[in-house]
């Protein structure tokens, strides 16, 4: 019917318009210290994300369904927040490294467990110097 295609058509226009320059964080950390980024986003989906550069195989450093989810040196704690209806996706990388500049997205997919579709990213532009 013509509101699944005013639908996907919506989320076709969100996702290019994610993707453009102005959504670009950039964060500076000091090697051997740690960081915190904080993803704030207005819609949400139950399976959030945050890779290293483009989101596949190695590069996806924590994926989960939890609020709150630890990997090695990378952890992500989720927060909604009902009064100024956004939600937060907080992000930390542990010791770190000349190795971790780069660029990192912060993302959630869909309301349905098993869902690909992207809802909304963050691209953050991590650069590590040395103390």
């Amino acid at each position: 019917p013509s509101f699944m295609k005013t639908y996907i058509y919506i989320k076709v226009l969100l996702a290019l318009k994610l993707q453009d320059g102005n959504a670009v964080r950039r964060e500076t950390g000091v090697e051997g210290g740690n960081i915190a980024v904080t993803c704030p986003f207005l819609l949400s989906g139950s399976r959030k994300f945050v890779c290293k550069d483009k989101c596949g195989g190695e590069n996806i450093l924590i994926e989960t369904t939890n609020n709150t989810a630890e990997r090695g040196r990378y952890s992500v704690k989720y927060e909604r927040n009902i009064i100024i209806f956004k939600d937060f996706l907080y992000f930390t990388i542990k010791d770190l490294k000349k190795s971790d500049s780069g660029r990192y997205r912060c993302l959630f997919s869909g309301w349905l467990v098993n869902s690909k579709t992207l809802f909304k990213q963050l691209f953050v532009k991590l650069a590590v110097v040395a103390r």
